[in-house]
Formats: C-alpha cells, sequence, structure tokens
C-alpha cells in the first residue's frame, strides 16, 4: 500500500515537471521573432502551422490534467488556464515588436487542442 501510494506521488511529480516544461517551450517558440522563425527554417503552411498549434495544445492540457487529478473543477481550471495561455501568447505576439501577429485560427487551434488532451486524458482515466 505505502508503495503505491509513493509510486502515484512519483507520477504527478513527473506529469508537474513535465508539464511545467511544455509550457516553457510553448512559451519561447510563441515568443521567438519571425526572423528567428525563418533561421530555424520552422515551416510556415498554414494546415501545418493549425496542426501545430493543436498538436502542444493537446499535449499541454494533458499533461497538466495528468499533474493535478482527475476531478471535473480541476479539468475546468485546467481548460480555462491552457486556454487563456495560448490567447495571452497570441495578444504578445501582436503587442510585442517580434515580426509576428495574433492569429484568431492559431488561438482556435489551441482551443481544439485543449480540448482533445483533456478528451484523452479522460480516455485514459476509463481505461485504468
Amino acid at each position: 500500500m505505502h508503495l503505491h501510494i509513493k509510486h502515484k506521488k512519483l507520477g504527478i511529480r513527473f506529469y508537474f515537471y513535465s508539464a511545467l516544461v511544455w509550457t516553457a517551450v510553448i512559451l519561447i517558440l510563441s515568443l521567438l521573432s519571425a526572423a528567428k522563425m525563418k533561421e530555424l527554417q520552422v515551416v510556415n503552411i498554414i494546415g501545418m502551422d493549425k496542426a501545430g498549434h493543436i498538436f502542444f495544445y493537446v499535449i499541454l492540457s494533458f499533461l497538466w490534467a495528468k499533474a493535478t487529478g482527475v476531478d471535473i473543477k480541476s479539468q475546468g481550471l485546467i481548460i480555462f488556464l491552457c486556454i487563456s495561455f495560448g490567447f495571452f501568447l497570441e495578444i504578445l505576439q501582436f503587442y510585442l515588436s517580434i515580426g509576428r501577429t495574433f492569429d484568431f485560427y492559431d488561438g482556435f487551434a489551441n482551443v481544439i487542442g485543449v480540448f482533445i488532451g483533456i478528451f484523452l486524458f479522460n480516455k485514459t482515466l476509463k481505461t485504468n
């Protein structure tokens, strides 16, 4: 029994730190200048861009859900914070002089990704 509790705490810590790192990765990539993105040869195909947003926010919401627990209140907070984070970054791109702009469709793709991540999290609960 004691080993199970210790294992659960280790799992939560792993997901918590993974979620922090993933959040930082999204923050850094979102605030890179347009010139730096071009230098890194980031593909700027519209469909690929939106798919990338969905992918990053699926992982973001899934990791935060795993890190914080299973109750509905936590999931609602995770949804709110992940969506807010995405739109906050879009707004920062608009106001910072980095050659990038606010894109509502990027924000919408982030929202889709968040809900997919929470859906997948809930699916893992049902299989365990």
